[in-house]
């Protein structure tokens, strides 16, 4: 979507979040946790933001939602549907929430909370399987009847760590104890619902009570993992839950959901159930992988009776169903039947964005430019027009600026000055507020910084060297230069090398860096720069 597309002139980097401003004055931060790939979108930032003008982002492209969601999706009727979520006052975005428009007939069905199914998704793809897509189909019509339901079963979803099967069905628990008819089970509540392996118990929807406020009330209760610890019953059931029979699922309570149907397809081994009562989830049972593997490909006990409850959880009446035996939806992989909790299918984490910027920022350092050409470009840094360089080397101002794509002016001078493409450990108020008056100079100037200068001073020649003591009192006192911390401490560096690597730069720039209290790069030195200095010391 369009509102997804950005001009950003300047980039801040953090270990928690990254902060974009852009040529209209917005200041975005994304959060590293949250769904867009910030290492992603720093790597491609950095070489490219020089304080010369603003680079166009979509930032949809780095959205970690969309990157794994089925890719024929939009040939099934389902389109991915941008919502920028949790605008605040000061125009701060914090991740977006994703939805999918699913077409039902003529009608466009909006699912919300897509990004509750990453799990899911995942699964779907590794293993070429329709689920998702499936799963959304029968979803679209249950939120065009009963919006609420669907809302609910996102909820419930989020927290499902089995996987969804081949036909868009949900993978459910469901605890009972013994009954005293041999090979049925009953309802942990009444004791009176009589269900076994193959069996489908069903009960009218509008006997379910559809409130999400109620917690305990009328209906067929499902569960996740989460809500088995310590729930009483001898034995758990593994059931099918289609979408459309999901009614409701108690406010706060997102582990367990009130049902209209489900198919009881197999019973937990006795280790097993002893496993989910602890809340963890179960390995190395090769059963219950194989009954999942069968439900995901459709290969399951299908059911040969009905049960039906009443009003008050009575057993209205049970009866033989017809032998069916559906065709399973086939994919082009199998089914590894595993949970998606199992070790090799934990999201990964997030790439660290400090580590990724500064890999980008030495892609951008290690390019091997001519000495004729730095040349150059540091006559362009320092201010000099390009008409003037061109006279310089007896060339035209459409070679320098060949020149400078070919040798990528924008990643050298982000290398170089590291701001607005700056490393901080947090951005602070002042520095966020030098930005924000660059980039609106930026954006009177028509998007370039023309006539403006770069962000940091020239190098300037080495000034007689105070001693500490003397420059300790210049940091605290009133007639220290008003500009910023980075600016200052890169005035010192410049004198440290320019004078020559002097102990008494050296241990000035250390006492700065001291009463600052920042990190070097915090202060705007690379990381070049900085193990320079720890060389020294």
């Amino acid at each position: 979507m369009d509102d997804m597309k950005k001009s950003v002139v300047s980039m801040l980097v953090s270990s928690d979040k990254i902060t974009l401003f852009t040529i209209t004055g917005e200041l975005i931060e994304i959060k590293n946790d949250g769904d867009y790939d910030t290492a992603k979108i720093s790597e491609f930032l950095t070489p490219k933001l020089s304080g010369l003008g603003a680079v166009e982002i979509n930032l949809s492209d780095y959205s970690r939602i969309a990157a794994i969601l089925p890719s024929d999706l939009e040939s099934e009727g389902i389109v991915v549907t941008q919502i920028i979520n949790g605008r605040e006052v000061q125009g701060i975005f914090y991740p977006r929430k994703v939805a999918v428009q699913v077409t039902v007939g003529d009608e466009k069905i909006i699912v919300p909370d897509v990004e509750n199914l990453t799990g899911h998704i995942k699964r779907a793809v590794e293993e070429k399987s329709p689920s998702v897509a499936n799963f959304l189909k029968r979803l679209a019509p249950v939120l065009a009847k009963r919006k609420h339901s669907g809302e609910d079963l996102m909820k419930f979803i989020k927290l499902s760590e089995m996987p969804l099967t081949n036909d868009g069905r949900i993978i459910a628990y469901k605890r009972v104890k013994t009954g005293a008819e041999s090979g049925y089970f009953v309802d942990c509540h009444t004791g009176r619902v009589k269900q076994r392996v193959g069996t489908r118990v069903m009960m009218k929807v509008d006997l379910v009570d559809s409130s999400r406020h109620n917690s305990c009330s009328t209906g067929l209760h499902v569960a996740n993992l989460g809500y088995m610890k310590g729930y009483s019953g001898s034995h758990t059931l593994i059931v099918l839950v289609n979408p459309e029979d999901f009614i409701a699922v108690p406010k706060g309570e997102d582990t367990k959901a009130r049902v209209c149907a489900y198919e009881v397809i197999g019973v937990m081994s006795q280790t097993a159930h002893d496993t989910v009562n602890t809340g963890a989830h179960v390995t190395n049972d090769a059963g219950l992988k194989e009954l999942v593997k069968k439900a995901v490909e459709g290969r399951h006990f299908q059911p040969f009776e009905e049960v039906k409850v009443g009003n008050y959880g009575e057993m209205l009446s049970i009866k033989k169903l017809a032998k069916a035996q559906p065709a399973p939806v086939t994919t082009t992989a199998e089914s590894s039947g595993q949970s998606l909790n199992d070790t090799n299918h934990v999201n990964e984490p997030a790439r660290d964005v400090m580590e990724a910027t500064r890999a980008a920022q030495a892609v951008g350092a290690k390019v091997e430019i001519p000495e004729e050409i730095l040349e150059a470009f540091e006559l362009l840094f320092s201010g000099v027009s390009k008409n003037q360089v061109a006279d310089k080397f007896a060339t035209s101002s459409r070679s320098v600026g060949r020149w400078m794509e070919k040798y990528d002016y924008a990643a050298w001078l982000a290398a170089k000055v590291k701001t607005p493409t700056s490393l901080y450990d947090e951005p602070t108020q002042d520095e966020l507020e030098d930005t924000a008056d660059f980039v609106d100079k930026l954006v009177e100037n028509g998007g370039s910084n023309e006539g403006m200068g770069t962000m940091m001073p020239e190098p300037q020649p080495k000034e007689t060297p105070v001693s500490d003591d003397d420059f300790a009192k210049l940091v605290q006192s009133s007639e220290a230069p008003k500009t910023t911390k980075a600016e200052q401490m890169r005035k010192l560096y410049n004198g440290w090398v320019l004078g020559g690597f002097k102990e008494t730069d050296l241990n000035a720039m250390k006492l700065f860096k001291s009463a600052s209290k920042k990190s070097w790069n915090a202060l705007g030195l690379t990381f070049a720069e900085e193990d320079k200095i720890k060389n020294a010391e």
